[in-house]
């Protein structure tokens, strides 16, 4: 019996996440907006406590465990073990894939949006990416990730509080090799980020990963977190690095409407953002193609779909749409306020 109990847990997570699928309000303000930041929020604390990634003592000792247990040859151990990992996922950290759409709860207001308005949203951030461009300062960009998310949850509804800051991952080569930026580990609430990328997109891609730590299990609500944490950051570079990513967005969604209109907006940057730009471009480029960004793309993609019916890979370009949004919000306040003022 003892043997039948220890294979319970994943079942209960199972079942747990087949009722919250049908009650993302539920869900939103007991789980993501309650139990699971008041948890996840020491355990980042503790895991930023050890000099190297938890997650990755983590994988060794795990790896150790069920090679031992297989020489011993006590299958059901392993079994135990990896449905009590498992299950942590199931019902943990990834019941935020079924959460409330962010853009409900900023109550945005998202459409399909007009090529004027698609190229009003570029030169809007080309004109940011240009004013705040710099080099990148000699310092740990990965370290203020933590305040821009807290700085921006005075304003959003964000999870604030002491988190651990993200940092570098030690399998770098290999995420550049998979196209990752960046991922999470949903049992020692970490961000790890891959440090091999251009400096210029650093900041931004930590508070990804942060905001996904903070549960914003979604790829397009964790995009529109970092954005608003980057323009919300005390760091200058944080702000340059929240315009210029979204510009990359913006800017590719352009080139698919409009490849002329494109081409102009291209060549009326500064060199420096152009500059930015050609050398997150020339990174990436090395990697596609490859037989290894290809496997990766279609894990990514079946991992996506398997967590959340919602997700693929084209949820990466909805920050478009998002941003389009909320450029339109904030208009609608701008204009209210005007006729308050008059």
């Amino acid at each position: 019996m003892k043997r039948l109990l220890a294979l319970l847990p994943l079942p209960l997570a199972l079942l747990v996440r087949l009722w919250a699928r049908h009650t993302p309000e539920t869900v939103e303000r007991l789980f993501s907006q309650g139990v699971y930041p008041a948890l996840a929020a020491p355990v980042s604390r503790a895991a930023a406590l050890c000099p190297v990634p938890v997650f990755g003592l983590g994988v060794l000792a795990l790896l150790g465990y069920i090679l031992w247990s297989l020489r011993q040859g006590r299958w059901f151990r392993v079994l135990a073990v990896l449905g009590l990992a498992a299950a942590v996922f199931a019902g943990g950290w990834s019941l935020n894939y079924l959460r409330l759409p962010l853009e409900e709860t900023l109550g945005l207001d998202v459409r399909a949006s007009t090529q004027e308005e698609l190229v009003s949203l570029c030169h809007r951030l080309a004109e940011d990416a240009d004013e705040r461009w710099q080099e990148a300062p000699e310092t740990d960009l990965l370290a203020a990730a933590p305040d821009a998310l807290n700085a921006a949850a005075r304003a959003w509804p964000i999870p604030a509080g002491r988190w651990g800051a993200p940092r570098a991952a030690l399998s770098s080569g290999l995420l550049s090799r998979w196209l990752i930026e960046g991922f999470i580990s949903p049992w020692t609430c970490e961000a790890l980020v891959n440090a091999n990328i251009p400096a210029a997109t650093l900041p931004f891609v930590a508070c990804h990963e942060a905001a996904h730590v903070r549960g914003f299990a979604r790829e397009e609500d964790a995009n529109l977190v970092a954005y608003l944490a980057c323009e919300a950051s005390g760091d200058a570079y944080y702000r340059y690095s929240g315009a210029l990513k979204a510009l990359l967005y913006a800017l590719r969604a352009l080139q698919q409407e409009d490849a002329g209109a494109y081409a102009r907006l291209y060549a009326s940057l500064s060199s420096g953002v152009r500059a930015d730009i050609d050398a997150h471009e020339a990174f990436w480029n090395a990697y596609r193609g490859t037989p290894a960004a290809e496997v990766s793309a279609r894990v990514n993609d079946t991992y996506l779909q398997s967590v959340a019916q919602d997700q693929n890979a084209r949820s990466y370009g909805r920050l478009v749409d998002l941003l389009l949004a909320l450029s339109r919000a904030e208009a609608q306040v701008n204009a209210k306020e005007g006729e308050t003022m008059t």
